[in-house]
């Protein structure tokens, strides 16, 4: 029996490259920069754009007009991530530590935004208003502090900037939480906001980090010794986590 080449339709290989292009990117980007990267008019761009405005893939920003990826595409994202190696073996782990400390405890990876929660159980007492697929700040975070440590600057750089200026806070801040970090081994927020948390580094075999293990609880009941045994108890998780994939083996 002969075999029939598959089909294909080319309009959509031609408008994934435009998401690929924004996937690629950690900033939102004007018409004339996809076109221009996408190899393609503006006129031909945009008419891509429109279609992936109406489903939710792309998203537009009411004051500059620039684009990024949009809601759908990051729930198609998180999907793909719920079936990732990570989570099956994390998954006992967080449980784990959900059931020990009573807080809300999620999973996070560095995507092309920033922390991303892939995988996420909720708290006895209340629930936490993010969910899977959420992208969580590199600087005002516990999550993104451990990024920020972990990863070369190259990679963080850019968000890192953007959030400093957006908080009116001085480039001395990231080496005062890196040092934190290195300190410690874990990151803890001050409960400054309505949740706090605390968040400790799932390395692989090389060192390099993999995810991010958080613990979350309302703000008004975290003190600094509070802070302290949960991020014990983070660390000791993510440590156990870190040794499957092989570090410190």
């Amino acid at each position: 029996m002969t075999a029939h080449p598959q089909k294909r339709v080319s309009s959509i290989v031609v408008g994934c490259a435009i998401l690929e292009i924004l996937a690629n990117e950690a900033r939102r980007l004007s018409l004339t920069e996809i076109a221009r990267q996408a190899g393609m008019s503006p006129s031909k761009a945009h008419a891509y754009i429109v279609s992936f405005l109406q489903v939710g893939l792309i998203d537009r920003d009411a004051d500059t007009g620039f684009y990024a990826l949009g809601p759908f595409a990051l729930r198609l994202g998180a999907a793909a991530m719920r079936h990732s190696d990570m989570i099956a073996l994390a998954r006992e782990t967080v449980s784990s530590l959900r059931s020990e400390t009573g807080c809300t405890v999620f999973l996070s990876i560095w995507g092309n935004r920033g922390p991303t929660i892939i995988h996420k159980v909720d708290g006895r007492w209340t629930l936490l208003p993010i969910q899977v697929g959420f992208v969580l700040p590199i600087v005002g975070s516990a999550t993104g502090n451990v990024f920020l440590t972990h990863l070369p600057a190259t990679e963080t750089a850019t968000l890192v900037q953007a959030e400093l200026r957006a908080m009116c806070e001085p480039d001395t801040l990231v080496g005062e939480i890196m040092a934190s970090v290195r300190r410690y081994g874990f990151a803890g927020m001050k409960p400054a906001q309505q949740y706090a948390g605390v968040a400790a580094p799932v390395l692989r075999h090389d060192g390099t980090i993999a995810a991010a293990l958080t613990v979350s609880r309302p703000s008004e009941v975290i003190d600094a010794k509070l802070r302290r045994s949960l991020g014990t108890a983070a660390l000791t998780a993510a440590s156990a986590l870190s040794k499957r994939l092989g570090y410190g083996t």
